[in-house]
C-alpha cells in the first residue's frame, strides 16, 4: 500500500522521541490519526497543532485492559486501520555481576509482551476486503540484536525476542493480507539516550530517524535498519565465530576496564 493511500493510522508511543517525530512526519490533512502514550497532556498538545483529524488515546500498553479499551474506542469511530506503529518501549542496562531479575521482567513486559498485546487486539481492524490494500503493523525494535553488547542483556534480549516474534508471525500473516514491518534503528538522540554515559557512534536525531522510517514504509520494506554505516559492521560482527564475538565485545566491557585499572 502506498503511503498516499494510508489515511487511518494508530501511532503508539507518540508523546516523545521517535514517536513524536513520526507524528509530525505522518500528520497530514485528510488523515485520521489516533495517538497513544501515557502522557495525556503531551498527546493533547500534539492534537492541537495538527493538520490531521487527531484522536488522543492515552494508555499504558503494559496494561492489556487499557489496550483492549483503546482498540474498542478506535473500532467505534472507524471500521479499519491502514497502519499501526508500535513505538513504545524503554531501555534499562544491568550490572552483569549482579543481574537484576526485575530489569529483565520489566524489559520483556514493555518491549516484548506489550507490543504483542497491541497486535493481538488490533488485528481485527487490520483486515481489508480489497486485496490490493495491504494494511501494515510496524514494530520499533533495535540494532542491538545484531551483536551482543555489554550491560545490554535485558534490553537486547527483549528486542531480539521482539524481532524474532515479528519475523515468525510475518511468514504466516502475509497469507491473510497483513504486512508486518520491523525497524532496527541505531543510536537516536532521545530522552533515553541522553542518559547514556558511553560513546554513541553515528548518533541520529529523532527527526532523521522518523524520515528514514517513513521512507522505508513508503517502499514497502520489511526490515528498515539504519544507519547503514553502523548496521553493516554490527551484522558482520554478528556472523563471526562466537569466541571472536566475545573477544571483541569483551573489549567494550566495563568489568574488563575496571580490572585493568
Amino acid at each position: 500500500m502506498s503511503l498516499n493511500e494510508v489515511n487511518r493510522i494508530w501511532l503508539v508511543g507518540a508523546s516523545r522521541g521517535i514517536g513524536k517525530a513520526l507524528f509530525h512526519e505522518l500528520d497530514r490533512d485528510g488523515r485520521t490519526l489516533f495517538i497513544s502514550a501515557r502522557d495525556e497532556a503531551a498527546l493533547n498538545n500534539l492534537s492541537q497543532q495538527s493538520l490531521a483529524d487527531v484522536q488522543p488515546l492515552p494508555l499504558d500498553i503494559t496494561q492489556p485492559e487499557q489496550v483492549e479499551r483503546a482498540v474498542a474506542d478506535i473500532a467505534d469511530r472507524i471500521p479499519q486501520l491502514d497502519l499501526v506503529i508500535i513505538n513504545a518501549g524503554s531501555c534499562e542496562y544491568i550490572d552483569s555481576e549482579q543481574p537484576s531479575l526485575s530489569a529483565f521482567e520489566h524489559m520483556m513486559k514493555l518491549n516484548f509482551m506489550a507490543p504483542l498485546t497491541v497486535l493481538k487486539q488490533v488485528m481485527p481492524l487490520l483486515k481489508h476486503e480489497d486485496k490490493k490494500r495491504l494494511p501494515t503493523c510496524v514494530f520499533i525494535s533495535s540494532s542491538v540484536h545484531y551483536f551482543a553488547l555489554p550491560r545490554a542483556a535485558a534490553y537486547g534480549a527483549s528486542k531480539a525476542a521482539l524481532s524474532y516474534m515479528v519475523e515468525s508471525l510475518a511468514t504466516d500473516l502475509q497469507h491473510r493480507n497483513l504486512h508486518l514491518a520491523l525497524v532496527h534503528p541505531g543510536f537516536v538522540k532521545t530522552d533515553l539516550t541522553d542518559a547514556n554515559d558511553f560513546p554513541m557512534p553515528f548518533l541520529l536525531s529523532a527527526e532523521q530517524a522518523a524520515k528514514r522510517i517513513v521512507k522505508g514504509l513508503g517502499k514497502g520494506q520489511c526490515n528498515i535498519s539504519f544507519p547503514r554505516r553502523l548496521i553493516w559492521p554490527l551484522r558482520l560482527l554478528g556472523i563471526l565465530p562466537a569466541n571472536m564475538q566475545r573477544l571483541i565485545g569483551g573489549k567494550l566491557s566495563r568489568l574488563r576496564q575496571h580490572k585493568e585499572k
